[in-house]
């Protein structure tokens, strides 16, 4: 249920991708006749589907087709991202909704140059302006992409190293939606619900059936 509703609640959050709770069964005294069924959550698994890219024509909303991530500069260190919803600062740093400056592939903030009219940036992340080429965007991804963790901020961290993202496409003018779809999650909620509500009748029927028990083999105990 937590998965789920932190899923609704981004659902308008650029390039945040849904979360999905994995099960497993887990058997209990297996080849016996008191064998039991459990279910165990061994974790939880990101949808890396692309969501849906929207055109803004606002030339610092970037959004990125295939898998790869933004690369950005926090406090903590480099942190990775699919948001492309980006801003000059008062410097002339790309920044982030966050004041996170947007890294290029040498690992320094991209800057506007003085007197510079608009900020072109091509498919392959080659930023430049009217005074030529700036440099280009830090595009990463990773061998195990699941292994990333969420830290807020629409932001994920890694230990692994990244790899560059060849196969990713930027988009200038674009952003990436969120890949939830709120009706499915909304469906999602209702089934989670639902089961709880069984399993919880369940329980307290069994608490019945174990007083009514209680209380008549206590009668008999008396009347014998």
């Amino acid at each position: 249920m937590n998965v789920i509703a932190n899923n609704i609640a981004n659902v308008d959050t650029p390039g945040f991708k849904a979360d999905r709770m994995m099960f497993e069964e887990v058997l209990r005294d297996v080849g016996t006749p008191d064998r039991a069924a459990f279910v165990h959550d061994i974790g939880v698994v990101s949808d890396l589907r692309d969501g849906t890219m929207d055109p803004t024509g606002n030339p610092l909303d970037l959004a990125i087709q295939g898998q790869g991530y933004f690369e950005v500069e926090t406090d903590q260190g480099v942190r990775y991202t699919r948001g492309g919803s980006f801003q000059f600062d008062a410097d002339g740093a790309v920044i982030d909704g966050n004041g996170h400056p947007l890294l290029a592939e040498d690992g320094f903030p991209i800057f506007a140059l003085p007197g510079d009219g608009e900020m072109k940036i091509d498919a392959n992340g080659v930023v430049s302006s009217d005074s030529g080429e700036i440099g280009r965007l830090a595009l990463v991804t990773f061998d195990d992409p699941q292994a990333l963790l969420k830290v807020g901020q629409n932001l994920y961290s890694s230990d692994a190293d990244p790899n560059p993202a060849v196969e990713a496409t930027v988009l200038q003018g674009f952003v990436e939606r969120s890949n939830v779809e709120p009706i499915v999650e909304m469906t999602r909620m209702i089934t989670v619900l639902r089961s709880y509500q069984g399993a919880q009748a369940l329980a307290n029927k069994q608490d019945e059936l174990r007083r009514r028990a209680i209380n008549v083999l206590g009668n008999m105990s008396q009347q014998a």
